[in-house]
């Protein structure tokens, strides 16, 4: 006998069987309605159902839906004299913020103080983000 013949035919038994599986578990598959224009609408990603990748239903992703958030409260930013954002995953801020007032401050390392004046180190509460001469 052709066993060559005999492993093709079983390949193609295994391959046509296992596309049926995929056919036959949509048609089983509950799903919920998604609107693709509230989806959109509300900033997250719509999937359409692809049945030929498993996947059975239209589905709504919620745009932060993989974001993990660290705990930032207003009370700490404040006292920080930080800038306080509330989360807004409708314009793809997926965490409340605190942007502090030094964050976008780049200082010259190199500095060097006049005579008879001292290099003050940084301080971020009293709005000197960078060392200074005084």
């Amino acid at each position: 006998m052709n066993y060559k013949l005999i492993i093709i035919v079983v390949g193609l038994v295994v391959c046509s069987s296992m596309s049926a599986r995929a056919n036959l578990d949509c048609r089983a598959a509950l799903c919920v309605d998604a609107d693709r224009s509230k989806c959109l609408a509300q900033g997250s990603k719509f999937h359409p159902k692809d049945i030929k990748n498993g996947v059975c239903c239209d589905y709504c992703e919620p745009n932060c839906a993989a974001v993990t958030c660290l705990r930032i409260t207003e009370a700490e930013c404040m006292k920080e004299n930080g800038k306080y954002l509330v989360a807004n995953p409708k314009a793809g801020q997926c965490c409340n913020t605190c942007i502090l007032p030094c964050d976008s401050v780049r200082c010259n390392q190199n500095i060097k103080c006049p005579r008879g004046q001292t290099l003050m180190p940084a301080n971020p509460s009293a709005k000197k983000c960078c060392p200074y001469c005084k």
